[in-house]
């Protein structure tokens, strides 16, 4: 009788605790957001971009257009952008426009993942610890889950399609599903690649209405991308497709995928989906197994992608982070009824099951200060705003044009649309690249800027010389997740 008190105490301890520390990261992650989510400044050094795109959307311009120094656009369909730029009519043109919608998009996608474990399970626990383990994952992600950039409402409309064509079956619901596939496409072009695994999967799933996702989903995506190319006169399709096409691969990542990003930070999410993985296709449920199957492999597969391609980052590793802890939740769920079956030793079975979930959870462990700007930052960054302020004519910030729009100066072109065009990704160097860069030496040469902001040692020699350093500490400034880069080099026009 003691020993069976001591192991449903040691049971329900167990449970507890994976409950709290499910909890305890969603706390965790919604602290670092309210800290962070309206600071001024990048985060990350691309979400300058973002911005700028947005401000064009405010602006009454369209996006793709010829490039030019004053601006060139990302590689990215424009939904996000003008969902954040509808946000920005009601609140402003500012990072928190931007960082509200992915934020949100963060949430729903918890949430779906939580709705699809319970629905597929009916199991409340291992849902829960599913939709907790994702959250887990946002340092693991490079801390990607609010930035102002387009993955988190990405993975939401991809996660939303999955569940529509799961549990809708009926015409209406094959049809929200496609829309949702559409609108992944129209925020990352790469949810191609999801889409096709997915009408698959659900083509087995669901046989008699699985055509209106397929249709929907292509009808869809094929009238937006034409409606797109027509409206920009071609260049649409040049910046989505033709320039995206233009990278290489980068091979240390076909296994270092696998390795590093899958395997070394969610050991225990495979173990625990190979104890129930042997008679997932040996069951009278075996489509729905199918489906799971291609769902997965979409969902890996583009992650797998976008860390094969030359300038991938660990953002791309979302689609497969949500997909691992959505096995995680259901692998839950299918062990612990498995073993309420058995009735034999499972006790000890439950609590290494247990002990296997809290091991999982301890690997994602960060320290979440490091993901918020200090007061310093702050500081030297309006600092460093004011000193640009106050500088005459046109300055030249290639990284981070953004604080020329905070300065009240004439903004240009992101030096990241600049690396498309150059083919620096591992592409040939464009018609368009060579032209503005032979623009850009010109207006270099003829001094047009009063100062330059670099990040780097630039050859600009001929037109500047070295005349100061941005900042007079090194702890200062830096973004929190992504490439650590930052304005460190002021260059003044050459005495001749």
């Amino acid at each position: 009788m003691g020993s069976r008190v001591g192991w449903a105490y040691l049971h329900r301890a167990l449970r507890a605790t994976l409950l709290a520390g499910s909890a305890l990261y969603l706390i965790v992650f919604l602290a670092i957001v309210a800290a962070r989510i309206a600071y001024p400044f990048e985060l990350e050094w691309m979400e300058g971009a973002s911005l700028q795109q947005v401000q064009r959307i405010l602006s009454g311009q369209p996006l793709y257009v010829a490039p030019s120094l004053d601006f060139i656009p990302l590689v990215y369909p424009p939904l996000y952008y003008y969902l954040s730029a509808l946000v920005a009519a009601l609140i402003g043109g500012t990072f928190l426009s931007l960082r509200l919608v992915s934020f949100l998009a963060s949430l729903g996608s918890c949430a779906v993942i939580y709705l699809l474990i319970r629905r597929e399970s009916e199991n409340t626990f291992a849902a829960l610890l599913g939709s907790g383990l994702y959250v887990a994952t946002f340092r693991l992600s490079e801390a990607w889950f609010d930035l102002a950039r387009i993955d988190s409402p990405f993975l939401f409309f991809l996660l939303a399609a999955i569940y529509l064509a799961r549990f809708y079956p009926t015409r209406r619901g094959q049809l929200a599903a496609g829309a949702a596939l559409a609108l992944a496409f129209l925020t990352k072009q790469t949810a191609l690649f999801v889409a096709l695994p997915i009408m698959v999967g659900t083509l087995i799933l669901h046989r008699r209405t699985a055509l209106y996702l397929v249709g929907s989903a292509a009808l869809l995506m094929a009238a937006s991308t034409a409606a797109l190319e027509m409206m920009h006169r071609g260049w649409y399709l040049y910046y989505t497709v033709y320039l995206p096409q233009q990278h290489t691969m980068a091979t240390k990542m076909l296994v270092g995928f696998w390795t590093r990003d899958i395997v070394a930070p969610f050991w225990p999410t495979a173990l625990l989906a190979l104890l129930c993985a042997g008679g997932l296709l040996r069951e009278p449920r075996t489509r729905l197994a199918l489906f799971y199957w291609a769902v997965a492999a979409g969902m890996v597969g583009v992650s797998w992608a976008g860390r094969l391609n030359r300038g991938g980052f660990k953002n791309a590793l979302l689609p497969a982070y949500a997909l691992l802890c959505i096995l995680f939740g259901l692998a839950l769920a299918r062990v612990l009824a498995r073993l309420q079956k058995q009735r034999t030793r499972e006790h000890m079975a439950e609590i290494a099951i247990y002990v296997l979930c809290i091991a999982q959870f301890l690997l994602l462990v960060y320290n979440p200060i490091r993901q918020i700007p200090t007061a310093e930052d702050r500081a030297a960054g309006w600092e460093l705003v004011q000193t640009i302020r106050g500088l005459p004519g046109d300055v030249l910030i290639p990284y981070h044009p953004y604080l020329l729009t905070l300065a009240a100066k004439p903004a240009h072109a992101h030096w990241t649309g600049m690396e498309e065009l150059l083919g620096l990704y591992g592409g040939a160097e464009t018609p368009e690249g060579t032209r503005l860069l032979g623009e850009l030496r010109d207006a270099i040469g003829t001094q047009r800027y009063s100062v330059l902001f670099l990040d780097e040692a630039w050859d600009v020699e001929y037109g500047y010389v070295k005349c100061g350093s941005v900042f007079g500490r090194d702890d200062v400034f830096w973004p929190v997740t992504g490439w650590r880069t930052r304005p460190q080099y002021m260059y003044c026009p050459k005495e001749y």
